[in-house]
């Protein structure tokens, strides 16, 4: 397949070290349509969880059913049912470092094209079961694949909605809103990524009922 990305994930770790430059994953430069729309399907499920303890924290400070209805673009009778207890996602706020894993796993999972892992029977197909195996039990060696793979799909993915998050929230400065922007959207910083993920804006996650 050409115009991969390679990225080196460590030291050769194959049955007799057959490749002394190290062992790499091959990227695809954009996420094709079902690849692109599963990433993002995922990355809104995790968000609506952090969505619903935001307004709820919100209304138990003071913010009033109204204001959170016009804030998150809500009915009314949606946010009364998220306040009380009777909407989606009712358990413990969504932990933000869960979060981000889970989005990077999303992105290796559909980014991965072709790899130089090799078995004891040869070289090993790139299958999601296999993605994981090899390495989602593996920090040291997923972190430099799963880096590049948020340098290359967050535009298409996140981007777009942290703009419309961004877009929607009010003029005057608040505590919640993100630092230095561009016409691209929020690049995060290694800290500010689970943050940047919680702001995307209610409607494009879940209508409450």
């Amino acid at each position: 397949m050409s115009g991969l990305i390679d990225v080196r994930i460590g030291e050769c770790q194959c049955p007799e070290t057959p490749h002394p430059n190290g062992d790499y994953v091959s990227l695809r430069p954009i996420l094709d349509l079902r690849g692109g729309y599963r990433v993002k399907r995922r990355l809104m499920d995790l968000n609506r969880a952090a969505q619903v303890e935001r307004i709820k924290a919100l209304h138990e400070s003071g913010t009033s059913v109204k204001e959170l209805a016009l804030r998150f673009e809500l009915p009314p009778d949606n946010i009364k049912a998220i306040v009380l207890g009777k909407g989606e996602y009712q358990g413990p706020p969504p932990d933000p470092a869960e979060m981000e894993a889970d989005l990077a796993e999303s992105y290796l999972l559909e980014g991965i094209a072709e790899w130089n892992l090799v078995g004891a029977d040869g070289p090993l197909p790139v299958t999601p079961d296999l993605i994981r195996s090899q390495l989602f039990t593996n920090y040291g060696r997923a972190e430099a694949a799963a880096d590049k793979a948020d340098d290359l799909y967050r535009p298409a993915v996140l981007d777009p909605l942290l703009q419309r998050a961004l877009s929607s929230l009010p003029a005057t400065p608040t505590s919640e809103s993100t630092s230095a922007t561009n016409g691209h959207g929020p690049k995060r910083s290694k800290a500010s990524k689970p943050s940047s993920i919680e702001s995307i804006p209610m409607e494009d996650t879940v209508a409450i009922t």
